[in-house]
């Protein structure tokens, strides 16, 4: 069993794209479905692939989100999805 996981991207500071405040996407790389209306077509291909994280790694990348999030009075999130 693989340590690791590959994402097709990570989106920081968007505004109000997942309901109200800034949140964070992290987007895994596939899915076994393959819906017909799959919102991230691109995860289902190889050369989507941008990155290859571990868990520690993966939380390291987006901690630094922590700090913003702190100074600011907003709802705040990190959204894992594919």
């Amino acid at each position: 069993m693989s340590n690791t996981a590959s994402f097709i991207g990570i989106g920081r500071n968007r505004l109000a794209t997942d309901g109200i405040g800034v949140t964070t996407l992290v987007a895994f790389w596939g899915c076994p479905r393959a819906c017909q209306y799959c919102l991230n077509p691109q995860s289902l291909t190889e050369n989507a692939v941008t990155r290859i994280f571990t868990a520690e790694e993966l939380y390291n990348y987006v901690k630094i989100e922590k700090k913003y999030y702190k100074h600011r009075f907003v709802c705040n999130d990190v959204n894992i999805g594919n």
